[in-house]
């Protein structure tokens, strides 16, 4: 969590930030009369599936092959996932070695990329050329497929999420049978199939490359400070910035602010301290505090006390991309809800509701303690999509996370989807949820129209997708 010092550096990192998976190793096809004996594992734990199969196939002529020859199937890539969105009992395709960059055009800005590229590798690699994404999330592993086919997102109302028609400009996609489907946004006719691809939920097809549009480098001036929650909620803050978020402290009226703006100023050479700061103090130390709580959970509104004091000061001057993201070693689970941008401080308002409520249940077995900050972002409307969570409307987005080690998250976070989904929250695809929220979505059955139609036989329906549809 990004919340008690400045954003950091991957680059010194990369060595530690493996996450646990089953990939196949060895061949890049298991023959397709063996089954596999791994289990895959997503990064928190909660999803586990033996496949049929595993491919990681390494070229498109591969991929084609595979998809060709499969039953069923269904594409990963750093299963960062919470839900079972890429569970199958057939061929599980492990992307990650579909990561070369494809195509580079300066003059138009956008580069084309193999879907299985990890995001902080896309990251550096667009920084040797010069270019940037202009808007990132907090997290750097997932693959470019995964997040593009979630609608993850980072903050700032100049920008949409990784899926808005301005971010993704064209994707190659293999079809059940094998043949390749190249959507572009420079052809008006392939404007339907595009808005399904960019949030595909893989099931479309599997994607081979994505198109974005990037920009020149640039870096960024982080700024934190401790504000109250009213202080923190006043549009201005989302407004006059190019990137804001802030952490509201559950059990307090505080929160940490975090502004972030195009800078030329140079990067700052990063002390020791900063080095303790991220790693130490947002990671391990507080990891060590909350699973230490859970011996007396009553002890959480006092922890969430105590981290509000050691809410930093800072500004520094870093690399846009180091700026935007940070190293996360805390296993927690999530629940996103996106709602309309007006209705932040409603949502806000229900989660504090509910905090008080659960913390309150006689039943020690049933009470349950918020232990972790609140994330929340805000960013412009997305267009060009059907399954964005931020589609045709300016979007706050608040992220609750309950750390690994408490047990009882589920009915908490079952009772505040329901506020949420009053309020026209809409859910984040790779988060938790537990109602099926196609009615949120207007243009849903556009999607499933389009899913039909490259899908006639239901290659890449499984069981996440199956519910879905219903």
């Amino acid at each position: 969590m990004a919340f008690l010092a400045g954003a950091p550096s991957l680059d010194r990192f990369k060595g530690l930030l493996s996450l646990p998976s089953a990939e196949a190793s060895g061949d890049a096809l298991l023959p397709f009369g063996d089954r596999s004996s791994k289990r895959w594992t997503n990064w928190i734990g909660n999803i586990s599936f033996q496949p049929d199969r595993i491919a990681s196939p390494n070229s498109l002529d591969r991929l084609i092959q595979v998809v060709r020859e499969s039953q069923k199937l269904h594409a990963v890539g750093s299963g960062h996932s919470f839900n079972g969105c890429v569970e199958t009992k057939g061929t599980l395709i492990n992307t990650k070695r579909l990561n070369r960059i494809l195509e580079v055009d300066r003059t138009h800005g956008r580069v084309r990329v193999e879907a299985g590229m990890v995001l902080s590798d896309f990251n550096d690699a667009l920084a040797k050329l010069g270019l940037a994404l202009p808007s990132l999330g907090d997290v750097a592993y997932q693959t470019l497929g995964g997040v593009v086919s979630t609608a993850t997102h980072g903050s700032g109302m100049k920008w949409g999420t990784f899926s808005d028609e301005q971010s993704i400009l064209g994707a190659d996609l293999v079809l059940a049978n094998g043949s390749l489907l190249s959507l572009s946004q420079d052809r008006p006719s392939d404007h339907e199939y595009l808005k399904a691809a960019r949030v595909g939920l893989g099931g479309l097809g599997t994607l081979y490359s994505l198109t974005f549009r990037v920009v020149e480098a640039f870096n960024l001036e982080q700024s934190t400070e401790a504000l109250s929650l009213d202080q923190a909620l006043d549009p201005k803050n989302y407004l006059e910035n190019d990137h804001f978020e802030f952490y509201y402290f559950p059990f307090t009226e505080k929160t940490l602010v975090i502004r972030r703006n195009t800078t030329g100023k140079p990067r700052d050479q990063k002390p020791i301290k900063n080095w303790l700061n991220e790693i130490v103090l947002e990671n391990a130390l507080l990891d060590l505090l909350v699973k230490s709580t859970t011996l007396n959970p009553s002890s959480f509104p006092r922890l969430m006390h105590f981290l509000v004091g050691l809410i930093p000061n800072e500004n520094f001057v870093d690399r846009s991309d180091q700026v935007m993201t940070s190293p996360r070693f805390m296993k927690a689970y999530s629940m996103e809800y996106a709602f309309p941008i007006e209705h932040a401080r409603a949502a806000l308002d229900e989660y504090r509701e509910c905090v008080e409520q659960f913390a309150s249940i006689p039943n020690k077995a049933g009470r349950y303690y918020a232990n972790l900050p609140v994330d929340v972002r805000f960013v412009r409307a997305d267009q060009g999509t059907y399954l964005s969570h931020a589609q045709g409307r300016d979007t706050c987005y608040i992220d609750i996370a309950s750390h690994k080690s408490v047990k009882n998250f589920e009915p908490f976070f079952r009772a505040l989807e329901r506020r949420f989904l009053k309020l026209g929250g809409r859910p984040h695809w790779g988060k938790l949820f537990y109602h099926n929220p196609r009615v949120h979505y207007p243009e849903f059955r556009q999607y499933a129209d389009v899913r039909q139609n490259l899908d006639p036989d239901g290659k890449f329906i499984n069981h996440f997708m199956k519910q879905l549809l219903l």
